[in-house]
């Protein structure tokens, strides 16, 4: 009776040791978290407007002057505005003035006295505002 009662002790102490941050069956030691790591890797790329985009990922994927990807979400280059011709009416700052644009907080040049130096907003009631830098004394 005595050496059945110390083999059943023995065996406790072995299973609570396990139990306790033993190792596993099999010896490889297993993570308590459960957390897998990944590496992060970064994409970017320079736009034609000079701007630069870049994201940082699990996976990520970039198109030269067009986008990068990073974990399925897409940053895209803005279009560029073609040059501005100050010959013709409708790229003069009066005939913006005022007229529909879209989409809300864009921007362009507009042309004054045959000159590029105007800047147009599209405003919230989707309308041009256009503003003229003043003259330099």
């Amino acid at each position: 009776m005595k050496n059945r009662a110390l083999g059943i002790w023995m065996a406790m102490v072995a299973w609570m040791s396990w139990g306790c941050g033993g190792t596993t069956p099999g010896g490889e030691p297993e993570n308590a978290l459960g957390e897998e790591q990944q590496a992060l890797v970064s994409c970017s790329t320079s736009c034609p407007s000079g701007q630069s985009l870049s994201c940082w990922g699990s996976t990520c994927s970039a198109a030269d002057a067009s986008y990068v990807q990073c974990d399925g979400v897409y940053q895209y280059c803005q279009p560029t505005q073609p040059p501005l011709d100050c010959s013709l009416s409708s790229e003069s700052c009066v005939s913006l003035l005022g007229t529909a644009c879209s989409p809300r907080g864009a921007q362009r040049k507009c042309c004054m006295e045959g000159l590029p130096t105007g800047n147009c907003t599209c405003t919230f009631s989707n309308q041009w505002t256009c503003t003229i830098p003043p003259e330099a004394p």
